[in-house]
């Protein structure tokens, strides 16, 4: 008993220095814990921890198997992410982050990076980002060095895992994963700032000049398993992989018009839906350039598998584009407001000729090796064509319910998404859909997610070697509910 009114009396404690000397601890909307460091709030430190867990039911890919069984269908439970960010300043217009956490924990694999599948137990915590910045011109001009997230390309190439419209990010938002990039970050250095602020609006920006990861053989990486299709395509016997021996750097950046609410930029980490706190209009431009970052050869061997020598390869650049549009609309006011939430993306992608790689998110799949099992480009369990040289277009559109449509102690947000997959390598192009509904308990802190996808799977070729549907079912689905909560 002694022990529990000392407990009690330390937490009591800590409570009242935290009030007294730190200020404010607990911000409302944003989440965090918040510590100020002196009286005029310039030197903080705030602290956001957050977890996401999914249940899944899955319609395999022909030819997969769970714990070496055959299977058409395969349900789990796993971490999609758990991570721990603290951020701070101590004045002079300095920040700091640091960000560590884990992804894509389940039964089979720990998701840990460098390992499609692996240790299941006690994966590995690693480090997402860590960067310093400073101001040097007041909203003109911020410089920082790390392992960053301050991306070209797109506003989702730049996602806040914390406030996603959809139940998800779609990965080809991310397209260099776990390739050449650690979970989307690379080393380098970065500037942001403003470029203009008028009657119609605000120019943002943000440039970066990184040094690559080294690609691994066959980039069969991390929690989100992928695999560069088998075989080189027919007519031209040549496919592109990430260029083993590269040694240049990389550029990029990314502009944003704001035509309503202006948005902030402490961060990186871009809102999916702001549930009707902002009236937000966004136009956006970004690209990522890498010199020399592709290669293929003339013997039909992929660059990156064992035993393509530097001499018998032929080099190309990386070129990624997106053009984006962002839209966060609230209507009306108290129990009858509502918010509408809009966002379309088309990237354009040359990784090098007919480059295709397929993603499974959290695999817990394997593919079957008898003699005459059939499989697909797709690859095991719920894996498709993510990323490749051609065109992706994606829309996501929800609505946030008002409270007099649905207020049963939380908010209702359905959602759908459309994605068109125009790789080169496919001869029929690619259909991906996603319809579900978040439900609010606490804005984005606690919430509920359930959601249905269906993706495209392809089994044949023709006769120059690119992917077709599969005649026996072009596609399959996958439902999975998650569970969020963050602070």
């Amino acid at each position: 008993m002694r022990t529990l009114r000392t407990v009690f009396a330390l937490l009591v404690a800590v409570v009242t220095i935290s009030n007294t000397l730190f200020g404010q601890g607990m911000e409302k909307y944003g989440g965090g814990a918040r510590f100020n460091l002196n009286e005029d709030k310039s030197h903080y430190i705030r602290f956001i921890t957050w977890a996401q867990i999914w249940a899944r039911y899955q319609q395999m890919n022909p030819g997969s198997t769970v714990n070496s069984n055959p299977a058409e269908s395969a349900t789990d439970i796993g971490l999609r992410r758990g991570r721990f960010l603290a951020y701070g300043s101590f004045g002079s217009g300095s920040l700091f982050m640091f960000h560590i956490g884990i992804n894509n924990q389940t039964f089979l694999g720990g998701g840990a990076p460098g390992e499609a599948t692996g240790p299941a137990k006690k994966p590995q915590l690693f480090i997402h980002d860590i960067w310093y910045e400073q101001k040097l011109v007041d909203k003109a001009l911020y410089l920082g060095f790390g392992l960053h997230y301050w991306w070209g390309i797109s506003r989702e190439a730049n996602a806040s895992t914390l406030n996603f419209l959809a139940l998800d990010a779609p990965i080809y938002n991310w397209p260099l994963i776990e390739a050449t990039d650690q979970f989307a970050r690379q080393y380098g250095m970065y500037i942001k700032g403003q470029l203009f602020e008028g009657a119609y609006g605000r120019l943002d920006y943000r440039a970066h000049i990184n040094k690559p990861f080294k690609p691994g053989a066959g980039l069969s990486l991390g929690g989100a398993q992928a695999n560069i299709s088998g075989t080189a395509n027919a007519s031209t016997n040549v496919q592109a992989n990430y260029n083993p021996f590269n040694n240049t750097l990389s550029y990029g950046a990314y502009l944003t018009w704001q035509f309503l609410d202006n948005e902030p930029d402490v961060l990186p980490f871009e809102v999916g839906t702001y549930l009707g706190t902002k009236r937000v209009f966004d136009i956006g431009f970004g690209f990522y350039f890498h010199p020399e970052g592709s290669a293929t050869t003339t013997n039909g061997t992929i660059p990156g598998n064992t035993g393509v020598r530097r001499d018998s390869i032929t080099t190309h650049d990386q070129l990624l584009l997106g053009f984006d549009m962002f839209l966060d609309l609230p209507f009306g006011e108290g129990d009858s407001k509502s918010a509408w939430t809009l966002y379309s993306v088309l990237y354009k992608y040359d990784f090098g000729p007919n480059y295709i790689r397929n993603i499974a998110i959290m695999p817990t799949a394997g593919l079957n090796t008898a003699p005459g099992t059939v499989t697909s480009l797709n690859g095991a369990g719920a894996g498709y064509p993510h990323l490749g040289t051609g065109i992706i277009f994606r829309t996501e559109t929800g609505y946030l319910l008002s409270k007099k449509i649905f207020n049963y102690g939380g908010r209702l947000q359905p959602f759908a998404t459309i994605n068109y997959i125009g790789f080169d390598r496919l001869a029929d192009k690619g259909i991906m859909w996603e319809v579900g509904a978040n439900y609010l308990i606490e804005g984005h802190h606690a919430k509920y997610s359930a959601m249905w996808r269906q993706r495209p799977v392809y089994r044949t070729t023709d006769a120059a070697g690119n992917w077709k549907l599969d005649p026996d079912g072009g596609s399959k689905g996958e439902l999975i509910f998650q569970a969020m909560v963050y602070f």
